[in-house]
């Protein structure tokens, strides 16, 4: 494995180990919303669609893994894309977002 391979990588890389990170803000949040987990989510998303855009700017076709993982810049511009699309809108309208609780839980019993 050389630097090659890394780079082909990184933006995914990124998001995993941003995943992960996520994964135990969250678990020791007390908040009932969420704030911190929502904020480092958005911020991972943005990070990583300007990464895929810095890629696929420089419009260098990257291969890495023995050719097993190609990073090009269609490649690139359309995780991007997703990346903005997954973000987008859970910040121009956080009411949209789940609720700390399942709505299914509170629900009551009709009385007889």
């Amino acid at each position: 494995m050389n630097s090659t391979s890394l780079l082909a990588v990184y933006p995914e890389l990124v998001l995993l180990v941003m995943a992960c990170a996520i994964c135990l803000i969250d678990l020791y949040d007390p908040t009932p919303k969420r704030p911190l987990t929502f904020a480092f989510s958005a911020i991972t998303l943005v990070v990583v669609a300007a990464l895929c855009v810095f890629y696929a700017d420089a419009g260098v076709k990257v291969t890495g893994f023995n050719n097993l993982v190609t990073s090009d810049p269609l490649g690139n511009w359309l995780k991007a894309f997703a990346a903005v699309a997954w973000s987008l809108p859970s910040m121009v309208a956080p009411s949209l977002r789940m609720p700390a609780r399942c709505c299914c839980a509170t629900r009551t019993e009709p009385s007889a």
